[in-house]
């Protein structure tokens, strides 16, 4: 089952004709002008996902044979399980095991129960990789159970358990090269799926907030996978359909209900996928920023504030890109008016959002230049990313279209050595706060021995691209960019940060060295990454 897109909510009488339908109470105008029954409306809800499962299924059974690297790490895999059989029964339900037969077992084992979820290698790698850091048990494992305040919606909600899972073996088979773990991922994919039509079915019995996570996750599942295009593809087509059910859970919201900081991060990942496409924000989503502030805490008010500036950054920046703005001068002005909004948020900004950047001599891939940032907590972090990277992209704009203005003629320069110094700048500051948002792990065979690392890995795909291609950083920087997403890629099991590697490199080769010293555009528009933000770690 997969989302459809918006269908029409007119009569049929309406759709065969073609035309449009108002949708009045008893019957609508058409119908009446032309002396027809109107045989009423549709629920565009329960038709926007297509149940697919078959097709699927079939992409799951279809023979494949593993790579001599996979065949090897598996023969590997099987020799080490054997020598360790022995000393510890928990050990059997690691969450490396490449067994076909336990995978098999595990996938059937999965019941209501608490400790069901634990069984699941999918849901084990997911935990252990992609959620925040947590406490361990003596034995040095991740306390699941404590790591995530929604942990008991594994057991109650079959759509989310699947999704979770599907999410966890997907980045299993990438590490492993496991054909095992591909199949059950397409089949956790699958049972998802299936689960969300028949929630939507009916919604008035339906749990619609972990309908709605369910589909959040398997936007992720399309972000591990590596299927998300750069148009948006199947990771858009679930944000379509998870904007649909927000929607229907805002209206039945009750009055001053705070809302989720999963939600908070939905509606950013709408404003980039508009961006990616070069669309207008839908105002629903701005309406939603500004009904929900009064009832949220301090901390996720501001943050409401910030999703409202980027939501009119974001209808600025798509204008460009579909060329609805042209000119220069309207281009220039625009961009500095959305700057000073993004400075000023961060000036109003009490002390608690206030960072502290100390030296460090840990080596790990995630410390950049010897130095980490210190913030209250990784909701602050991540708030602080989006913000970067969203002014650097302006200041990209600015120096795109400031030397086309004589306007601005007598000291261009000090305008142009601004805006490199802003990107350097912000896009360092991105570069040493990836280790506050990330915990380092030695390998997989060893993950369930170590504290696990946070699930920024998903959010911070985006800021590392736009940091490592930015106009007027240094290459050092944009190598360590080019690392960290082929560690996030190979190590931690998201494809997409692999695809994303290219078009870094593309993107850093479009700015050239002029004959002044200073870096220019060469050609084409403001680059716009993928729209990869998919808080997992808020849900």
């Amino acid at each position: 089952m997969v989302f459809c897109g918006r269908p029409s909510k007119g009569c049929s009488n309406c759709r065969t004709r073609r035309i449009k339908c108002d949708q009045l109470d008893p019957s609508c105008s058409q119908c009446l002008r032309a002396s027809k029954k109107c045989p009423g409306y549709r629920d565009p809800l329960a038709l926007m996902f297509r149940d697919e499962n078959e097709k699927v299924l079939t992409k799951a059974r279809a023979p494949r044979q593993p790579s001599d690297a996979a065949k090897r790490t598996g023969s590997k895999s099987r020799k080490g399980s054997a020598d360790e059989s022995g000393s510890s029964s928990s050990r059997s339900s690691s969450v490396v095991a490449r067994r076909p037969e336990m995978i098999s077992a595990q996938i059937r084992s999965i019941s209501p129960a608490l400790s069901a979820p634990l069984q699941d290698e999918g849901i084990r790698f997911f935990f252990t990789h992609y959620v925040s850091s947590s406490p361990k048990l003596q034995n040095g494992e991740v306390d699941c159970t404590k790591s995530s305040p929604q942990w008991s919606l594994l057991s109650i909600d079959p759509s989310f358990n699947n999704a979770v899972s599907s999410v966890g073996f997907a980045g299993l088979s990438n590490v492993t090269k496991d054909p095992e773990h591909a199949i059950a991922a397409r089949k956790k994919y699958a049972a998802s799926l299936r689960d969300i039509k028949l929630a939507l079915q009916d919604t008035s019995k339906s749990d619609l907030d972990a309908t709605f996570k369910s589909v959040m996750l398997l936007a992720a599942f399309e972000i591990v996978n590596g299927t998300s295009q750069s148009n948006g593809g199947s990771w858009g087509v679930h944000i379509d359909g998870a904007a649909a059910i927000l929607k229907l859970m805002i209206s039945r919201r009750p009055q001053g209900l705070p809302a989720t900081r999963l939600q908070m991060m939905f509606v950013l990942s709408v404003c980039f996928k508009a961006l990616n496409r070069g669309e207008q924000v839908p105002s629903s989503m701005h309406d939603w920023t500004r009904s929900v502030r009064r009832s949220m805490d301090p901390v996720d008010s501001h943050s409401t504030v910030l999703a409202d500036i980027m939501i009119r950054c974001v209808n600025f920046l798509s204008t460009i890109k579909n060329a609805s703005l042209v000119d220069s001068i309207s281009i220039y002005l625009e961009a500095v008016e959305c700057d000073a909004e993004l400075r000023d948020w961060n000036a109003q900004l009490p002390e608690g959002w206030r960072h502290k950047t100390i030296p460090t001599t840990d080596t790990s891939e995630f410390i950049y230049e010897g130095h980490i940032h210190i913030y209250e907590d990784l909701w602050r972090a991540r708030m602080y990313t989006n913000y970067r990277w969203m002014r650097i992209m302006l200041s990209q704009v600015l120096l795109e279209h400031q030397e086309n203005l004589a306007m601005f003629a007598t000291d261009e320069t000090v305008q142009r050595e601004d805006s490199l110094r802003t990107i350097s700048g912000l896009a360092h500051d991105i570069c040493t706060s990836i280790s506050s948002q990330l915990t380092r792990f030695d390998d997989v065979e060893n993950v369930r021995r170590q504290v696990p690392p946070m699930s920024g890995a998903f959010l911070l795909l985006l800021p590392i691209s736009i940091a490592g291609s930015a106009m007027g950083v240094p290459e050092s920087m944009h190598q360590w960019c080019i690392r960290m997403l082929e560690y996030i890629g190979n190590r931690m099991g998201i494809y997409r940060a692999l695809a994303m590697v290219g078009l870094v490199k593309m993107q850093r080769g479009k700015w050239i060295p002029g004959n002044d010293g200073f870096h220019v555009w060469s050609g084409g528009s403001v680059w716009k990454s993928d729209a990869l933000i998919t808080s997992l770690s808020s849900i």
